[in-house]
């Protein structure tokens, strides 16, 4: 799709929360993690927010591996 073709792309506000806070470095830290999920109501230990991370770090290697497998 060339410029010609191309649309301005706005992301809802509901993907717009999903996006890495502006200026962070990843990885994101399990403190950062407790904090963040504090803000929306949700109480973890640094432990716990470890071991989501650790999870969501392995979901999304899976997910782009098998991505690259589907286009080799």
């Amino acid at each position: 799709m060339g410029p010609e073709n191309r649309q301005d792309f706005r992301l809802s506000s509901y993907y717009e929360d999903l996006l890495p806070i502006e200026n962070e470095q990843l990885p994101l830290e399990p403190e950062k993690a407790v904090e963040e999920l504090r803000k929306d109501g949700l109480e973890v230990t640094t432990e716990q927010a470890r071991l989501i991370l650790e999870f969501l770090r392995k979901l999304a290697d899976i997910a782009v591996a098998q991505y690259l497998r589907k286009w080799k």
